[in-house]
């Protein structure tokens, strides 16, 4: 991508004791266990996430767009402007935005489905270079 929409990086603080999670690899009250990491199966349903949460480290080459707004990719050397069909994390992939969501500190792909749903279908593309922080558990090769 040629340009990044500005705003602040800040990440929010949750209250602690309200049994909400704090860890931003987790976006469930429901703590995963390594058990249960161990057999995730890709297609799974998500929602984008609809605050830029990921520390900063994790997000190099991708940006978290707004429904609607724009962002300038190059193609063949041209700036073309792109808008996201849907708020979540996006990375300019030859010339198309891709979604992205990082959950439980993987990055995957994931796509609108019929019904107004999302899901993760495949781990983020290894030439996109996403730095993964994955919770222990975690099994790539079953993904």
């Amino acid at each position: 991508m040629t340009s990044t929409p500005s705003g602040s990086k800040e990440k929010q603080k949750t209250p602690e004791g309200l049994g909400i999670p704090t860890d931003w690899h987790v976006r469930t009250i429901d703590q995963p266990t390594e058990e249960s990491l161990a057999v995730l199966d890709l297609p799974f349903e998500t929602k984008p996430k609809l605050k830029d949460t990921v520390p900063s480290e994790f997000t190099e080459r991708i940006c978290h767009l707004v429904r609607g707004q724009s962002i300038k990719v190059r193609i063949d050397g041209k700036e073309i402007p792109k808008k996201a069909p849907f708020t979540a994390y996006y990375a300019c992939y030859k010339g198309a935005l891709l979604a992205l969501s990082n959950i439980f500190g993987v990055w995957f792909e994931i796509r609108l489905q019929a019904g107004n749903t999302y899901e993760c279908f495949r781990l983020a593309r290894p030439s996109l270079q996403l730095k993964d922080f994955p919770l222990k558990g975690i099994n790539y090769a079953r993904l």
